[in-house]
């Protein structure tokens, strides 16, 4: 069989960090990596941005899709763009509502993407701050029920993406690509990350960290 690595990148590859920009990757890692290519070949399946993976990844052989999969990138290749939706339907209401959270809980921030919003609430007071995140999630999951968009509770975030941003449909799309012969084996943390642990079915291994 021909073996697929598809690799979460935070509280996977690195440790989850108060702040998204203290994520990084040791040198150490990226050459232990780099090494496992000669058996694999590796995904980075990230909710970064494409210009993050692109920084933390450049002088690698991985395949790397960024949004959770709204945008994939072949080694040594451009961009794809795999959003066909409308963005602005919703991204300005969520922004309005997610800054208007970020106002009431201390240390919380608004992370904006390309398609995707995230409100940060890692560095808050926890209780407080899980009582506003599930009370955003409820209000957003209402108010924006009939629009292209998905909204996601996570690990210490809420986050808003455009409907393709979902990593089970970049997996069962990338299957699509491959033969009956392949095998994936799924690493993550995360609910994003569970996504694909549902679509793999009889075709990978899934290990959750």
């Amino acid at each position: 069989k021909r073996l697929h690595l598809v690799l979460d990148y935070d509280g996977t590859l690195v440790r989850l960090r108060s702040k998204p920009e203290l994520a990084l990757l040791s040198s150490e890692q990226k050459k232990l990596l780099n090494q496992l290519t000669s058996r694999f070949s590796i995904y980075i399946v990230s909710g970064r941005q494409k210009e993050f993976l692109d920084s933390q990844f450049h002088d690698c052989n991985f395949h790397l899709a960024a949004e959770h999969g709204a945008f994939y990138k072949e080694p040594g290749k451009m961009w794809e763009d795999r959003v066909s939706s409308n963005i602005q339907s919703w991204f300005p209401e969520v922004e309005r509502v997610m800054n208007d959270y970020a106002q009431s809980v201390p240390l919380s921030f608004v992370e904006k993407k390309a398609a995707s919003i995230v409100w940060h609430f890692r560095q808050s007071p926890i209780d407080f701050a899980d009582f506003k995140a599930k009370k955003m999630d409820d209000e957003l999951q209402v108010g924006l029920a009939n629009l292209p968009v998905s909204i996601t509770f996570g690990s210490k975030i809420v986050e808003a993406t455009a409907v393709e941003c979902d990593k089970g449909n970049f997996l069962r799309w990338l299957q699509e690509q491959k033969s009956d012969d392949d095998l994936f084996i799924c690493i993550g943390d995360d609910r994003t990350d569970e996504d694909m642990f549902r679509v793999i079915g009889g075709k990978g291994i899934t290990v959750k960290v």
